[in-house]
Protein backbone atom coordinates (compact mmCIF):
# COMPACT_ATOMS: atom_id res chain seq x y z
CA UNK A 1 0.00 0.00 0.00
CA UNK A 2 1.14 3.13 -1.03
CA UNK A 3 1.21 6.20 1.32
CA UNK A 4 1.40 10.01 0.52
CA UNK A 5 1.75 12.39 3.48
CA UNK A 6 1.85 11.73 6.88
CA UNK A 7 -0.64 14.37 8.73
CA UNK A 8 -0.14 14.29 12.57
CA UNK A 9 -3.27 16.73 13.06
CA UNK A 10 -6.83 16.41 11.72
CA UNK A 11 -8.80 13.22 10.98
CA UNK A 12 -9.49 11.61 7.85
CA UNK A 13 -13.14 11.54 5.98
CA UNK A 14 -13.84 7.53 5.29
CA UNK A 15 -17.44 8.23 4.27
CA UNK A 16 -19.39 11.10 2.65
CA UNK A 17 -22.34 9.94 5.03
CA UNK A 18 -22.14 11.70 8.28
CA UNK A 19 -23.54 9.03 10.31
CA UNK A 20 -21.62 6.04 8.77
CA UNK A 21 -18.55 8.19 9.48
CA UNK A 22 -20.08 8.75 12.89
CA UNK A 23 -20.16 4.95 13.80
CA UNK A 24 -16.29 4.78 12.65
CA UNK A 25 -14.88 6.82 15.70
CA UNK A 26 -14.68 6.27 19.36
CA UNK A 27 -13.30 7.01 22.27
CA UNK A 28 -10.36 4.79 23.08
CA UNK A 29 -11.68 4.04 26.65
CA UNK A 30 -14.45 1.91 25.09
CA UNK A 31 -11.93 -0.46 23.75
CA UNK A 32 -10.85 -1.26 27.72
CA UNK A 33 -14.85 -1.63 28.45
CA UNK A 34 -14.82 -4.31 25.93
CA UNK A 35 -11.85 -6.08 26.23
CA UNK A 36 -11.27 -6.06 30.31
CA UNK A 37 -14.41 -7.84 31.14
CA UNK A 38 -14.15 -10.82 28.57
CA UNK A 39 -10.65 -11.24 29.61
CA UNK A 40 -11.25 -11.12 33.64
CA UNK A 41 -14.36 -13.03 33.91
CA UNK A 42 -13.18 -15.88 31.31
CA UNK A 43 -10.63 -17.54 33.61
CA UNK A 44 -12.96 -17.58 36.43
CA UNK A 45 -16.12 -18.95 33.88
CA UNK A 46 -13.44 -21.82 32.76
CA UNK A 47 -12.67 -22.34 36.45
CA UNK A 48 -16.35 -22.77 37.76
CA UNK A 49 -18.38 -24.10 34.54
CA UNK A 50 -15.70 -26.40 33.21
CA UNK A 51 -13.24 -27.02 36.39
CA UNK A 52 -10.00 -26.40 34.84
CA UNK A 53 -7.35 -25.98 37.10
CA UNK A 54 -5.13 -22.50 37.49
CA UNK A 55 -2.24 -24.46 35.17
CA UNK A 56 -4.47 -25.21 32.30
CA UNK A 57 -5.98 -21.86 33.05
CA UNK A 58 -3.05 -20.12 32.45
CA UNK A 59 -1.23 -22.33 29.59
CA UNK A 60 -4.54 -21.35 27.36
CA UNK A 61 -4.45 -17.80 28.57
CA UNK A 62 -0.54 -17.52 27.18
CA UNK A 63 -1.35 -19.33 24.10
CA UNK A 64 -4.02 -17.28 23.56
CA UNK A 65 -2.24 -13.93 23.69
CA UNK A 66 0.52 -15.69 21.70
CA UNK A 67 -2.01 -17.05 18.73
CA UNK A 68 -3.86 -13.41 19.11
CA UNK A 69 -0.26 -11.76 18.71
CA UNK A 70 0.01 -14.57 15.58
CA UNK A 71 -2.88 -13.35 14.05
CA UNK A 72 -2.80 -9.50 14.53
CA UNK A 73 0.34 -9.66 13.10
CA UNK A 74 -0.74 -11.57 10.18
CA UNK A 75 -3.80 -9.42 9.12
CA UNK A 76 -1.79 -6.35 9.49
CA UNK A 77 0.81 -7.97 7.10
CA UNK A 78 -1.40 -9.14 4.53
CA UNK A 79 -5.03 -7.58 4.77
CA UNK A 80 -4.08 -4.57 6.41
CA UNK A 81 -1.61 -3.83 3.69
CA UNK A 82 -2.45 -5.48 0.94
CA UNK A 83 -1.54 -3.69 -2.51
CA UNK A 84 -4.96 -3.51 -4.23
CA UNK A 85 -5.01 -2.69 -8.16
CA UNK A 86 -8.46 -1.60 -8.20
CA UNK A 87 -9.82 1.69 -7.62
CA UNK A 88 -12.74 -0.40 -5.21
CA UNK A 89 -9.87 -2.32 -3.77
CA UNK A 90 -7.20 0.92 -3.00
CA UNK A 91 -10.89 2.63 -0.97
CA UNK A 92 -11.18 -0.87 0.83
CA UNK A 93 -7.48 -0.74 2.11
CA UNK A 94 -8.12 2.98 3.24
CA UNK A 95 -10.90 2.55 4.86
CA UNK A 96 -10.04 -0.93 6.53
CA UNK A 97 -6.51 0.51 8.22
CA UNK A 98 -5.21 3.45 5.32
CA UNK A 99 -6.91 6.14 7.27
CA UNK A 100 -4.60 5.14 10.20
CA UNK A 101 -1.55 5.34 8.17
CA UNK A 102 -2.87 8.73 6.82
CA UNK A 103 -3.67 10.43 9.91
CA UNK A 104 -1.72 8.31 12.77
CA UNK A 105 -2.60 10.49 15.78
CA UNK A 106 -6.24 10.27 15.09
CA UNK A 107 -7.47 9.49 18.58
CA UNK A 108 -10.75 8.91 17.94
CA UNK A 109 -9.95 5.96 15.37
CA UNK A 110 -8.73 2.63 16.53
Amino acid sequence: MKFEKIHNKGQAQVFRNQYLEYLTKTHPVVIWGMYLPVVGCLPFYGASRFQCSVFTIAVVFILGIFFWTLFEYLMHRFVFHWAANSERGKKFTYVLHGNHHKFPRDKQRL
